[in-house]
């Protein structure tokens, strides 16, 4: 890696909080966003507990970007291969897993106890399959579930990989442990992207607020799109992130909002 660094092919970046303290937490979520729009060759996510605080190991962690090697013809192989690394071996290949300083079953046991049941009528999913401790708290399937039933029988959502964030110990402000998912709309098991459709999901976002102002609940809502081209080919994704945090009660407007891509701002005054 330092031979790489001196050569101007690899960068390395950290997440550093408020008081300048590591953040783990953030740095994780960067590197979920950084594998879906940026070009690299090979993105790894580095764990250590090499440094100790009174014989207590202190888990840090670093994001390594790799570009690719250009020729004399300028040109280069974005591969952008992905994976994890503990304590400088290979963790997984292929796929981001965020690490911490508690036992699985610990983590699984206490992240099991408020996550959803899945739907019986299929009405919100999972990328990870049916496994509860991947999914979010019960209230916000339910509310996920309900607004996907008022768009019709052919449609449903479903929860992203992380976006139940079930394996944190905490979440960050916007997407605290299980009070939040980030999803989206199928029809027919085919997903849609929101600037595929964008009538669709604000009619989607208009329900969702509805029914939790109903409930005497103000939301968050999130709306993330992005398109990236490779080798000729426009690649695009999106998804919608809601949540019912507590922190967001009684906050201005009907809903909290932000939009990175896709622009979901008309919820507050819904």
């Amino acid at each position: 890696i330092n031979d790489l660094k001196s050569s101007g092919r690899a960068v390395i970046y950290k997440s550093i909080d408020k008081t300048g303290k590591p953040n783990n937490l953030d740095l994780f979520d960067i590197a979920e966003y950084l594998k879906d729009v940026a070009f690299f060759d090979k993105m790894i996510l580095s764990y250590d507990t090499l440094e100790c605080t009174s014989d207590n190991p202190v888990l840090n962690s670093r994001l390594i970007m790799i570009l690719p090697l250009i020729d004399d013809n300028w040109s280069g192989t974005f591969r952008r291969k992905v994976s994890t690394e503990y304590n400088r071996q290979l963790l997984a290949e292929g796929e981001l897993i965020e690490c911490l300083l508690e036992d699985n079953s610990v983590l699984e046991e206490r992240a099991i106890a408020k996550r959803a049941v899945p739907p019986a009528d299929g009405a919100v999913t999972h990328e990870r399959g049916s496994n509860r401790i991947y999914w979010p708290n019960q209230n916000i399937v339910d509310a996920i579930a309900a607004a996907v039933r008022e768009l019709g029988p052919e449609y449903t959502a479903q929860i992203t990989s992380n976006g139940g964030r079930a394996r944190r110990a905490t979440g960050t402000k916007n997407h605290p442990t299980g009070e939040a998912a980030d999803h989206y709309l199928m029809l027919n098991g085919v997903r849609i992207m929101p600037s595929e459709n964008v009538s669709l999901y604000q009619r989607y976002i208009r329900i969702l607020v509805k029914n939790a102002k109903a409930r005497g609940v103000r939301p968050g809502i999130g709306g993330y799109s992005s398109e990236r081209t490779v080798e000729g080919v426009t690649e695009r994704t999106g998804f919608i992130h809601y949540d019912e945090s507590a922190w967001r009660q009684g906050g201005a407007g009907s809903a909290g909002t932000w939009s990175k891509g896709f622009d979901v701002s008309f919820a507050k005054a819904l």
